[in-house]
């Protein structure tokens, strides 16, 4: 907050001759981390009290942008953010970057522990929890690795295509991170150096790396995210029936190079466990069975999703109460992505009632109005129609339809022992004193609403 004071302060000393030195002026400002929320609550004020707007350009967003080649891109999502007339921050098409990622912090300190073990991870959670969010403010805590990012969804649908896109992250990674390392000839970056053997290319690049690293950095390490891995092994969704072609020999390679005495840790990052969990795909051993340690993302904090809430809320000149905001992480558990599409639908049915520069206070009967206007909203309610039809087994569709049937907590029932334990790690339903119930309010209205036709007054 004191930061923003002072940019403030410098701005006003520039046009110091202007009646109102403030008033319609912008100032870009680079900062180290992102804003907390004494700092988002100051911005706020001077946005809204004062005419002048504040634009944060973190560090992390600046590297990540020169990374991926994307700077003109990012730097256009920052204006949209920030100088937009009345955007609707919650929105899903505006995703949680840096200055807008909350909490966490005790998921990340747990994860940066394993990472220390050297053990392959899975971070496992249901759609839209946050995972990629998370895992992108994890790389950027890891300064002293060599760290590769990659997204399957993003790829040719073959392991040929997922080694290179390592060794092209880990490439960019370490340039930035030890400009003075000069990189030397690849196979998989050059084509007069490869083999044709795709595996055995990309084992001698990591090697030729880390020789590279050992030079540079005292402790060389590498992690690889690979996101989206249900895409990768043979699943039941359709368009992932077949997996990537070579995907048993990828999970072979990097399991071999570790094995090997390579300091790398491979962390995928999907919905489902299954690579972990099934011996065998499509009647071939599974490489990756039993080769990760699991970690279930779980929603946010109460203190969490009310940062977020807040903190968003004040580049809109949205002020929340506390009955609000219990409402809010009641109807979302702290799921990111179900509250901020609350809270998208309450924005929708408030902007209409706003005046340029105006506050307006959000407290019980807006939040309540939001719920029924999300439940009414036919394309928000498609995550839960995705969630049902494509997340959950018949058995563990039996278990919420149950739950969502009752009006308390409920015991558990004979045979339901491994559904719910299935839903508990997913954090779907969550325990109370030996009982059980859904842990999302939307989706349990939508269960009694969509397939038990229980309607609400």
């Amino acid at each position: 907050a004191s930061t923003v004071r002072r940019v403030a302060d410098a701005v006003s000393s520039l046009f110091k001759e202007d009646a109102d030195p403030l008033r319609g002026r912008k100032a870009l400002v680079v900062i180290g981390e992102s804003a907390d929320m004494a700092a988002s609550a100051q911005m706020y004020a001077y946005r809204w009290d004062a005419g002048f707007t504040v634009v944060p350009l973190t560090r992390a967003r600046i590297r990540t942008a020169l990374t991926a080649d994307t700077c003109h891109q990012e730097f256009d999502a920052v204006l949209s953010e920030y100088l937009a007339e009345s955007p609707d921050l919650y929105d899903h098409k505006f995703p949680v970057r840096d200055e807008h990622y909350f909490g966490r912090v005790r998921d990340t300190e747990t994860l940066l522990v394993y990472l220390n073990e050297n053990q392959p991870l899975g971070i496992f959670a249901i759609n839209k929890m946050g995972k990629t969010s998370f895992v992108n403010n994890l790389a950027e805590r890891l300064a002293d690795r060599a760290v590769a990012r990659v997204d399957l969804q993003n790829l040719s649908k073959n392991a040929q295509a997922v080694f290179a896109a390592v060794i092209r992250s880990l490439i960019n990674d370490i340039e930035t991170k030890w400009p003075d390392a000069e990189i030397p000839p690849l196979c998989l970056t050059s084509a007069l150096r490869g083999t044709g053997d795709w595996a055995q290319d990309f084992s001698s690049d990591m090697n030729a790396l880390y020789e590279l690293l050992r030079s540079h950095a005292p402790n060389p390490r590498f992690v690889i995210f690979v996101d989206e891995i249900d895409r990768l092994i043979p699943g039941e969704d359709v368009d992932l029936v077949a997996g990537f072609a070579g995907y048993n020999d990828l999970l072979a390679t990097l399991r071999g190079i570790q094995q090997l005495g390579l300091p790398l840790t491979f962390v995928a990052v999907g919905i489902s466990p299954n690579i972990n969990r099934k011996a065998q795909f499509a009647g071939l051993e599974n490489a990756g069975f039993n080769l990760f340690k699991e970690y279930f993302l779980p929603p946010l904090s109460r203190e969490e999703c009310d940062q977020m809430v807040i903190t968003i809320g004040h580049q809109m000149g949205l002020e929340f109460n506390p009955e609000a905001l219990t409402q809010i992480f009641v109807e979302s558990a702290g799921h990111p992505f179900l509250a901020r599409q609350l809270c998208s639908a309450l924005w929708s049915s408030l902007r209409g009632e706003r005046n340029a520069g105006e506050k307006l206070t959000v407290g019980l009967p807006e939040s309540a109005e939001a719920v029924n206007a999300y439940m009414d909203d036919d394309g928000k309610r498609s995550y839960h129609d995705q969630i049902w039809a494509t997340r959950l087994t018949a058995d563990e569709q039996q278990v919420v339809e149950r739950l969502a049937a009752a009006d308390e907590p409920r015991p558990l029932l004979r045979g339901e022992q491994k559904p719910l334990r299935s839903l508990l790690q997913r954090h779907i339903v969550i325990e109370k004193g030996q009982r059980y119930e859904i842990a999302f309010g939307l989706l349990r209205r939508w269960v009694r609403d969509e397939i038990l036709e229980i309607y609400e007054d």
